[in-house]
């Protein structure tokens, strides 16, 4: 069972002594007549709670803790109509008190996220992302290490770019490292005949959008490996190399934002 975390010194908020002004202002719209001044804080401490409730469910399934979707705000507003009404919004309320940021159509919560990363259907402890990049710097070492070798022994038909010029050699070395890099995660062993043009094409765009054009590997890149190793069993990871670097644009973009 996954715990909900909540701040010890919750009740010294400030987000949650400007939720109950906001909410005795709004005593005379409530659902429920007038109720007594003493119960608002009542009212303040059960808005908050239910608020974290619905963001917990919804980090599992979303993977960003603290995002309350369109569809979430709906739950919240219709498990709270009993109590609210339609005359009082209390995702309005929750965001004039400063504890949801509006972001479009969707809702953050700051203060949830701060507290409860590990509620994120994908989270990792930092030890294991530790590890995780670990593995990283190892597949990037040993691709580096047999990039040249690999380089020497490919068909040269394959070597050729789309305005029929060929790679250099330098060029030949990156995209060895990022075909060889994404191999390991797959745990796949390359033969010589599947350095195929389409591939090494796909490789060298992908150098491009992370911005590997020198001798050193980028971070964008080694964050993008640490990704795959955490996602490679996901529906939205495709299950080779060769439809990674395919898809590397979107599959990049999307380890940005996850």
């Amino acid at each position: 069972m996954s715990e909900l975390r909540i701040p010890l010194d919750v009740e010294q908020l400030t987000e949650l002594s400007q939720l109950k002004s906001l909410l005795r202002t709004a005593r005379t719209t409530l659902a429920v007549p007038h109720p007594p001044a003493k119960e608002i804080e009542v009212h303040a401490g059960f808005l908050l709670l239910r608020l974290f409730v619905v963001l917990g469910y919804l980090a599992r399934s979303t993977n960003k803790p603290g995002r309350l979707t369109a569809a979430g705000a709906f739950q919240l507003r219709e498990s709270l109509e009993p109590l609210y009404g339609d005359n009082c919004d209390p995702v309005k309320l929750l965001a004039d008190a400063q504890l949801l940021v509006s972001d479009g159509n969707e809702w953050h919560c700051p203060l949830f996220a701060k507290l409860n990363e590990h509620l994120a259907g994908d989270y990792r402890p930092k030890h294991i992302k530790g590890n995780d990049m670990r593995q990283v710097g190892i597949a990037i070492r040993e691709a580096a290490t047999a990039a040249p070798h690999q380089a020497q022994l490919l068909i040269p038909e394959a070597c050729v770019k789309p305005d029929g010029k060929a790679f250099e050699p330098q060029e030949l070395d990156r995209l060895m490292i990022i075909i060889g890099a994404i191999d390991r995660q797959f745990k796949f062993t390359r033969l010589r005949t599947m350095f195929t043009s389409p591939l090494l094409n796909a490789a060298a765009a992908a150098a491009v959008k992370c911005g590997y054009t020198a001798q050193v590997v980028p971070e964008e890149f080694r964050q993008f490996l640490g990704w795959l190793q955490t996602h490679k069993t996901s529906p939205r990871v495709p299950p080779t190399t060769e439809q990674v670097l395919a898809d590397f644009a979107t599959l990049f973009e999307l380890s940005k934002a996850t």
